[in-house]
């Protein structure tokens, strides 16, 4: 997937040099950009563009040291067993559409809930993600038949080829403090999506009972990483120099009593965002953008 990959300092396309693999994937090597001779290393089948120079905010180099910790205690994450992924994925894909033989672009992919998922039918997935580690285990958990490209990226520093994808997932955007930030993200997929290309993005909902109950907007896990809520208003207000077609709903709906029988909690959440009044009470706010 190096063709999807432009040098960070907006030079243009990047060129291999001495690589080995297999003759489909990189698994050692570097790409080198032929106008400003930028190296960016390959190692262990993880491209790694994080341009120490360039140092993120506090938070997030926080939370990329906290996500990090996580990732090397891997058996929670793998085990499936997670009540919030349960109920996230299957309904956020279902937004994506059809994703057989397409490209796809998903940022903040972590240890690889959803990259495991999208790679059985896309044709190719560039996942990108600023925790090494995740990438890690990732990368570890993927059949090496699979068409995936792994990043190590500030996703809101980096460059893709314009108009390359089909679709694009974001699952992280609660995550980034900085209005600003956000904005280089959404430009970033706005760039390197197809025209009528499809983006998905969730983000921690704020809902009408967090108002009523005056609960704040922003606040930390028990790990101490960053999150914040939003309204669909206010996404669709930040997103729209960019995209101009919305669509938003909400997932991870959990029902007083219902929701507490662990048989019943997924499909009670999906029948639940098919009634109008309760599909506005999700958790998690799924907003699909479209390129026009």
């Amino acid at each position: 997937m190096i063709d999807f990959i432009q040098c960070n300092k907006g030079c243009g396309g990047l060129e291999t040099e001495k690589v080995n693999g297999n003759g489909t994937l990189i698994f050692n090597g570097a790409l080198k950009c032929p106008n400003c001779n930028n190296i960016y290393r390959i190692s262990d089948g993880i491209l790694e563009m994080l341009d120490k120079a360039e140092p993120m905010d506090s938070q997030s180099q926080f939370e990329m040291r906290i996500r990090d910790e996580i990732a090397k205690d891997s058996k929670e994450i793998l085990s499936g067993n997670v009540l919030h992924d349960k109920l996230e994925v299957y309904s956020t894909l279902k937004r994506l559409g059809e994703t057989k033989g397409k490209s796809v672009l998903e940022l903040g992919c972590g240890s690889g809930r959803f990259t495991r998922k999208l790679a059985e039918n896309s044709g190719c997935v560039l996942a990108i993600d600023f925790s090494h580690q995740s990438l890690l285990l990732n990368r570890d958990t993927l059949p090496r038949t699979m068409n995936v490209g792994l990043v190590l990226a500030d996703a809101s520093k980096l460059i893709l080829k314009p108009n390359s994808f089909d679709l694009a997932l974001s699952t992280f955007y609660s995550n980034i403090p900085i209005p600003e930030t956000r904005r280089a993200v959404t430009k970033c997929v706005s760039s390197s999506l197809k025209p009528k290309g499809i983006y998905v993005l969730s983000a921690h909902h704020y809902t009408i009972l967090d108002k009523l109950r005056g609960n704040p907007v922003a606040g930390k896990y028990e790990n101490g990483i960053f999150y914040q809520c939003f309204t669909a208003e206010f996404v669709k207000k930040e997103m729209k120099e960019f995209f101009s077609k919305f669509k938003t709903d909400t997932i991870c709906i959990w029902i007083p009593y219902i929701s507490r029988i662990k048989l019943m909690r997924t499909y009670v959440s999906g029948v639940s965002e098919r009634i109008p009044l309760l599909s506005r009470l999700g958790s998690l706010l799924l907003v699909t953008a479209i390129k026009t």
